[in-house]
């Protein structure tokens, strides 16, 4: 599961009760947490997170909202950081596909590797 911007919202909020599943030891039918929603029947049941579902959320790092993320939400999550590669694919994409300024692609490729 992919969640765009995860810190735009509240995690701790919106996962609730799901927070404490994602953990990797608690990925068990026997770790299963009864849910506060009942099912169409008004049954409350077990819920647990399967071992092969995966949620990546993405953070943009220069968003202030970042800071505010809750630390035991963050340490239910490993950090990778992600940096654009602007290597030659990327340039004849953007001046063929695109249709822009060579110059300016240049220019962009230069400042992002900090050869300003």
């Amino acid at each position: 599961m992919v969640i765009e911007e995860i810190n735009r919202g509240e995690p701790a909020q919106i996962f609730g009760e799901l927070l404490t599943l994602l953990e990797a030891g608690k990925r068990t039918p026997k770790e299963a947490l009864e849910l506060s929603d009942p099912d169409a029947e008004g049954n409350r049941l077990p819920a647990h997170i399967l071992e092969n579902l995966y949620v990546i959320g993405t953070m943009n790092i220069a968003d202030r909202a970042l800071a505010l993320v809750d630390v035991g939400f963050r340490r239910r999550f490993a950090f990778v950081t992600l940096e654009p590669v602007l290597g030659v694919r990327w340039r004849d994409w953007v001046v063929v596909e695109r249709g822009v300024d060579p110059d300016l692609v240049e220019e962009i490729a230069r400042r992002r590797s900090g050869r300003c």
